[in-house]
C-alpha cells in the first residue's frame, strides 16, 4: 500500500495493515507524509476471485478523497 501526497511523492506503508479485506483497509500513514490531500494506491499480485496469484502486479487507485493528518 502506498500514500501519494499532493506533490506526487509516494510513501510506502511499511507497517502491517490493521485490517486487510476486499471491502476495507485500515493502515497507519507513514509519519513523513505531509498533512493534506492524498491518494491511496494498493498494488497486489493476488486475485480477488480466489484463483491465487496473478502473473502481473495489479494496481488499484482509490478515488475516495483522503486527508493525512497528524495525530
Amino acid at each position: 500500500m502506498f500514500v501519494v501526497d499532493a506533490s506526487g511523492a509516494e510513501h510506502k506503508v511499511t507497517r502491517r495493515l490493521s485490517v486487510n479485506k476486499p471491502s476495507q483497509l485500515i493502515a497507519r500513514v507513514p509519519a513523513d507524509v505531509p498533512q493534506g490531500a492524498c491518494t491511496v494506491i494498493v498494488r497486489t499480485k493476488y486475485s480477488t476471485s480466489g484463483s491465487g496469484s496473478l502473473k502481473e502486479v495489479r494496481e488499484v487507485t482509490y478515488s475516495i478523497r483522503c486527508t493525512a493528518v497528524k495525530a
